[in-house]
């Protein structure tokens, strides 16, 4: 069975959060709802006091990236797998 988890350190994680945020790394370019559950993330960890300054400081940038600018070329429709058919 392979697995689906992996570990990620340093600059290519802070890549792989930016990546997922702006929607670059899904299955459709700018799918919404993934940033989503970066959002729920980030309020998750804030109320187990477990994100530390640094870390959400990259969750703060990380969905201000994903904002207007990022999804506008494709957010004329809904672009998610689930809302597809």
């Amino acid at each position: 069975m392979d697995s689906y988890m992996y570990t990620l350190l340093g600059s290519q994680a802070i890549d792989h959060l930016l990546r997922v945020s702006t929607g670059l790394d899904s299955m459709l370019i700018g799918e919404a709802e993934i940033l989503s559950q970066v959002k729920d993330a980030f309020i998750q960890g804030q109320r187990a006091q477990s994100l530390g300054k640094t870390l959400h400081s990259l969750f703060r940038e990380a969905i201000n990236a994903a904002r207007p600018r990022a999804r506008r070329p494709t957010s004329r429709q809904s672009v998610s797998i689930a809302t597809r058919r």
